[in-house]
């Protein structure tokens, strides 16, 4: 196609539309082409001019300052060339003369107002111009007139294709600019092209779609900072950090200018990796090269001081955020704060602002009611619905009402009192009966609230609302199947009216199926709740319990990140969390997310303390353990599992009375527990009271909840030793060490029992049968103390090997005793709570 000529060596189209041709100045006679004859002047046609071939020639090579000349000289012998005009435009064009050029392109179209060339052009150079609207006319007129014998050039077709998409991009209607971007792409490669396309897909969530885009596009120039940014920006989203990171910092170095928004990412990804110090230097960095936004990286730099518990730096940057812009959100933030430094009149200052400003933050709303009960304030609807009722006692709904705020505030007694008067003069008030059910149940009286649910059940059978919340007790009580028929029964009639579902019930239902380790259609009910309330943290968590379960820990670790994206201090999610690092062995971070979810955990809620004071046992941080069993159990006395740990713990200070106590106490409330009953045994036996150790033992292995008959075994066998009841010790270490090694615990009780049949046999003065045992300890822990002391002493005293009884002794003054103690801490933990 010929209208618009050869391609320029830049990459633009070059529209002139005169091939090269040779020509002769002397006219023959018989080859004289027809002219015109202007004022008595012979005009010759524009093929002839040698000003057309240079001006063919200087758009070829990109010289338009020349060819603009050339075809200035035609145009005042043609001035009403289309063609001229055209070429002339798009050479002013391409040298940023777009007003000039423009006259040009509207000469050519008044001429010829149908053809599609001089609409492209003067489109594009409308588009240059920020002229969006009058370029988007021009190009959808230049598509309609387009006709096909109109000599138009592919080039210069897929360019205004790829312009119209810039617009619609402008104009967020993302599926047409990718149609446009799709149709470039299908017949050429062009760089800008797909460097848009993988935008566009990125706003329409097609994120693998824009991954492949910017992917392609690197591999034919890898150092084009601005995509590496983007696709940078695109790993992050999908939580893919490092690949993030490894963009950023690529982007960065091939940059010629320092990019702030570069800079800002990456602080963003640092946070989410948890790499807060980093982090912090990247937005240091940005406030002293004067971000425009600059309440934006105050507030993230709080967040970042927030995460690294710099509560007054954190204040400090939300205020200066605050000064900025003011915004809801950045309010509610240093409420946070606030609400932590344990400054309540302040943080209901900023709540109040906050909820001014946005009256529909949930967020501020919640945390608002947490802050008013610190400092002892009701709300408006409390006020209104007391004056209400000091007029008139018996307005049922507003006794109801009452009871329903007076439950959110959790003052369940009193709430129980306007139920129950309710209930009393209007026995079928089914809100009534609902209400004092979910009171019931957060007083953990399952029984009462499923008497009430049934009573309302029977006055209206298919109410779903009903049927979940009676699904949620049975759910409490754990009768499984028998709340996921609940579930199901809400759904039925609540899908009959309506088809998008209940984000509650899809939810509960969820846990249900899980429980009953149906886990497919536990997620498939999660997603559906999701669907339905996208930033519901509960959901979050439930759904990673349901990964847990199934041992997909990725997954489990992306939903928690997305609980805690909407709310950082979710207790629950912090809590799961710590849970998943302590499962993997990271200690460190499981401690640092209980740390914060004991900060946020409900009132006298002891399940975060719990976990928590394992992991310090694990890690045999005993003193930071002991504080929080002490807790737990000033909250709850009674509570077996606190008791048991706090008594492990004190045994390990050789805190023997002590922890006989606690043991006590527990084996008051439960005779037969495993676990008291072996701890107790070694305590009795670290204090030479073998008998009592004898008698717990015997128990233990006669107990129905016998968790490791190994150990029992083991430990009974090295009292029978001590009693010098050789004969029934040397069984019981037998039967002991005839134990298949199914795990790791198995293992550390036949290592025990190996090393206390030596000491037996050594007493026995069979000493090679205590070498034998001996030397099998010492393959499986090279630094067993005791087994390096026992076999030093029979190398000395017994066979004279004196150089071996040395290095034995040399091996054991290397080894820390408390390092081998804390070596067996975790699993000597483990075996009683196996």
């Amino acid at each position: 196609m010929l209208s618009s000529g050869p391609t320029s060596a830049d990459g633009n189209i070059s529209p002139l539309s005169v091939p090269t041709v040779a020509y002769n100045t002397r006219m023959d006679p018989i080859t004289k082409p027809r002219s015109k004859r202007l004022s008595g002047v012979i005009k010759p046609p524009k093929i002839l001019n040698p000003n057309l071939y240079k001006a063919s020639k200087a758009l070829d090579s990109g010289n338009y300052q020349e060819a603009k000349d050339c075809l200035t000289r035609l145009i005042k012998s043609y001035p009403n060339s289309y063609s001229l005009r055209c070429d002339r435009g798009f050479a002013l064009k391409e040298l940023g003369n777009l007003t000039e050029a423009l006259q040009d392109f509207d000469h050519a179209i008044k001429k010829k107002p149908v053809k599609s060339r001089g609409l492209f052009l003067r489109g594009e150079t409308f588009y240059h111009k920020k002229d969006y609207e009058s370029a988007k006319n021009d190009l959808i007129k230049g598509f309609s007139s387009l006709k096909a014998d109109e000599n138009i050039s592919d080039q210069l077709f897929l360019n205004s294709t790829r312009i119209y998409g810039e617009i619609m991009v402008l104009e967020e209607n993302y599926h047409d600019a990718l149609d446009c971007f799709n149709k470039v792409l299908k017949s050429s490669y062009d760089s800008m092209t797909l460097k848009s396309r993988g935008q566009i897909n990125i706003k329409l969530q097609r994120y693998l779609d824009a991954l492949n885009d910017f992917n392609t596009f690197l591999t034919n120039d890898p150092n084009n900072s601005d995509v590496l940014s983007s696709r940078g920006s695109l790993l992050k989203k999908l939580g893919r950090y490092d690949e993030a990171l490894e963009n950023y910092n690529k982007a960065m170095k091939v940059s010629k200018r320092k990019d702030l928004q570069l800079l800002l990412n990456r602080g963003k990804v640092y946070q989410a990796q948890a790499r807060y110090e980093e982090a912090l230097e990247d937005f240091n960095e940005l406030l002293k090269l004067k971000y425009p936004d600059v309440a934006r990286i105050f507030r993230n730099r709080a967040r970042a001081y927030q995460c690294l518990l710099r509560y007054q730096e954190a204040l400090s940057d939300y205020s200066e955020a605050i000064k900025y812009d003011g915004k809801a959100s950045t309010y509610r933030k240093r409420a946070e704060i606030y609400h932590i430094l344990q400054q309540p009149a302040e943080a209901l200052s900023d709540l109040d602002q906050a909820l001014m400003i946005n009256p529909l933050d949930k967020s501020a709303e919640s945390l608002r009611n947490k802050v008013y009960a610190i400092l002892k304030k009701f709300d408006d609807a409390l006020d209104g619905l007391n004056k209400i009722l000091n007029d008139n006692p018996f307005d049922i709904t507003s006794r109801v009402n009452r009871g329903e705020v007076l439950r959110n505030m959790k003052q369940y007694s009193n709430s129980l009192i306007d139920l129950d008067f309710v209930v009393i003069n209007q026995p079928r008030n089914v809100t009534a009966l609902l209400n004092r059910a979910k009171v019931h149940r957060m007083l953990l009286n399952y029984d009462a609230a499923l008497t009430d649910l049934n009573q309302a059940i029977n006055i209206e059978p298919n109410n779903p609302r009903l049927l979940r919340n009676r699904g949620k007790v049975l759910l409490l009580l754990n009768n499984h199947k028998a709340a996921k028929e609940e579930f199901d029964a809400s759904l039925k009639s609540l899908l009959n009216g309506r088809s998008e579902g209940h984000a509650s019930t899809h939810r509960h239902r969820g846990r249900a199926l899980t429980m009953l380790k149906e886990y497919g259609k536990a997620l498939t009910d999660f997603g559906k709740s999701l669907s339905l309330k996208p930033r519901n943290i509960n959901v979050y968590c439930d759904r990673a319990e349901t990964y847990i379960a199934m041992e997909n820990t990725e997954e489990a670790f992306q939903d928690l990140k997305q609980a805690l994206e909407i709310d950082g201090h979710n207790a629950k999610a912090l809590d799961l969390r710590a849970s998943l690092y302590a499962k993997l062995g990271q200690y460190q971070s499981a401690l640092q997310d209980y740390n914060l979810a004991v900060q946020f955990k409900p009132e006298n809620d002891i399940s975060i303390l719990s976990h928590r004071a394992k992991v310090f046992q694990i890690s045999t941080k005993w003193q930071e353990a002991l504080t929080d069993w002490n807790q737990i159990l000033k909250i709850s006395p009674k509570n077996v599992e606190g008791l048991e740990n706090r008594a492990h713990i004190l045994f390990k200070l050789l805190r023997y009375e002590e922890a006989l106590i606690d043991l006590d106490n527990a084996l008051n409330i439960n005779p037969i527990n495993f676990f008291a009953l072996c701890i107790r045994s070694e305590v009795y036996y670290a204090m030479e009271r073998y008998e009592e150790a004898l008698k717990d033992l015997n128990k233990a292995h006669s107990a129905p909840n016998c968790k490791n008959m190994c150990f029992v075994l083991m430990m009974r066998g090295e009292v029978y030793r001590a009693l010098g009841k050789n004969k029934e010790a040397m069984l019981d270490l037998c039967n002991a060490i005839k134990f298949k090694q199914t795990n790791e615990l198995i293992t550390w009780c036949r290592i025990k029992a190996y090393g206390y049949r030596a000491t037996l046999y050594r007493s026995m003065e069979q000493y090679q049968n205590a070498l034998e045992d001996l030397n099998k300890v010492l393959e499986v822990d090279p630094t067993n103390f005791s087994a390096l002391c026992e076999r030093s002493i029979i190398l000395r005293d017994v066979v004279c090997r004196y150089d071996e009884a040395w290095e034995d002794l040399e091996l054991a003054l290397d080894v820390k005793e408390e390092t081998f103690a804390e070596d067996f801490a975790v699993k000597e933990l483990l075996i009683y709570e196996a």
